[in-house]
């Protein structure tokens, strides 16, 4: 948590890594089909201090 909210006082950004699952290859696929290199969405990581969006 102290890491995503130092990240978010600087402004930074980050890329989280993520587990490939089936939804993420159908993703991925669609992505390449489109000839996209990069996607980028909301989300919230959620810890027992608090939750920081990003």
């Amino acid at each position: 948590m102290g890491v995503f909210q130092t990240l978010s006082n600087l402004n930074g950004n980050y890329l989280i890594p993520k587990r490939n699952t089936s939804s993420k290859r159908d993703v991925l696929k669609r992505m390449d089909d489109d000839d996209q290199e990069v996607a980028v969405g909301p989300a919230s990581v959620h810890v027992e201090a608090g939750s920081h969006p990003m």
